[in-house]
């Protein structure tokens, strides 16, 4: 059966036509139809009885027309499924250790459009203490409120080890306080950010917050932003290579892998001055 769309659908214009995009055509028509699949699908009832329940066991009891993983061009339920996934993030699932929102069919409706979405699970990260992955690039992720939530969930969390949320509608302002949000996370360890297509170029205010973050921050050990300044770029560089550093002396980045001592001994020897530092935070980029 189809989903019942809701009256916020009505207008939502035409859909995407892919799910899963790779990075390379994620840019792609990322206007203001985007969530317009996801909010065309849906169902108002389900998800109702979704958000009212308060106990996993309740969850677990509610029989839903969809898997627990989508597949297809056009899944029929995308909207409804990722009311889902994000009140399982809300409920702070112990069983969901990862979330992926990619592509043109994987974009959020806007905030005003479906709270229930984007701005549910930005929040809803600062009580969650099992989710370990979350990507969500070229998704609608737009910044003002939202980012303001993720940063103040970003500096509460204490799971989450890897954040991508790379081509998306964040501002210099945005990606700010962000890092500051950062700046007291003690879990994140891979953070992809560059791209914005609300940002051209990151500045050198953008970048000194990185830098500011990285004086406390100690875990973060790869950061996907590009590096357009010299200072900054060697700042940041040195305080990922330390954290890298620390994270082997401890034990947790082993010797034994070998392409992370060979990054972690190239990172060194540019610091040395033995070879030009690149472009990117070591391990960086802008993936």
């Amino acid at each position: 059966a189809e989903p019942q769309r809701s009256a916020r659908a009505a207008a939502a214009g035409p859909s995407a036509t892919s799910y899963g995009d790779e990075d390379s055509s994620l840019m792609e028509d990322a206007s203001s139809s985007a969530g317009s699949w996801a909010l065309s699908t849906i169902d108002e009832e389900l998800a109702g009885q979704i958000c009212a329940v308060r106990t996993l066991a309740e969850l677990s009891g509610l029989q839903l027309p969809f898997p627990a993983e989508l597949s297809g061009s056009s899944p029929a339920y995308l909207g409804t499924w990722m009311i889902w996934m994000v009140h399982r993030v809300a409920l702070d699932d112990p069983s969901l250790k990862e979330l992926v929102f990619r592509g043109q069919m994987g974009q959020m409706p806007a905030p005003e459009a479906e709270p229930r979405i984007a701005p549910k699970l930005v929040q809803a990260l600062g009580k969650n203490r099992h989710l370990e992955r979350l990507a969500i690039p070229a998704t609608n992720l737009c910044g003002g409120e939202q980012a303001r939530l993720l940063a103040r969930s970003l500096s509460e969390n204490g799971a989450l080890r890897y954040l991508n949320i790379k081509l998306n509608h964040l501002a210099s302002e945005d990606l700010k306080e962000i890092f500051r949000g950062l700046a007291s996370n003690a879990a994140l360890e891979d953070f992809s950010c560059g791209d914005q297509l609300d940002c051209e170029q990151v500045g050198r205010d953008v970048l000194e917050s990185v830098a500011e973050c990285l004086k406390t921050n100690r875990r973060l050990c790869k950061i996907g932003i590009e590096l357009t300044d010299t200072h900054w770029r060697d700042q940041i560089n040195r305080g990922i290579v330390r954290n890298r550093d620390t994270r082997i002396k401890e034990g947790r980045m082993p010797k034994t892998d070998s392409r992370l001592r060979r990054q972690w001994e190239a990172d060194q020897a540019a610091l040395r001055g033995d070879a030009l530092p690149g472009r990117w935070a070591p391990g960086g980029g802008g993936a």
